[in-house]
């Protein structure tokens, strides 16, 4: 997972690369990440964030992403709100 955050005092981003996880923990935002093979967390002020942009993989997404997926695609293949007519009777 690949996390950027965007602090109010800075102009470029702070890029984390295997990322295991990010979370808050009060009024910290944390970063989990593997550093030379040793895991390691960073901790941010969250009044000090203007943007934080994380990236999750497919696998790390719950199931509420998955279903909008799955009706944006369908609506691309079927049309906007037309689906293929079912079996006939």
């Amino acid at each position: 997972m690949k996390i950027e955050i965007q602090r109010n005092e800075t102009s470029q981003p702070i890029v984390y690369t295997d990322v295991i996880n990010a979370y808050t923990k009060g009024r910290m935002y944390c970063v989990l990440f593997v550093h030379n093979g040793k895991r390691v967390t960073h901790k941010y002020p969250l009044e000090t964030l203007f943007r934080v942009i994380e990236d999750y993989p497919e696998s790390k997404r719950d199931s509420t992403t998955k279903q909008l997926l799955f009706q944006k695609k369908e609506k691309e293949e079927f049309g906007k709100d037309s689906y293929p007519a079912g079996p006939a009777n």
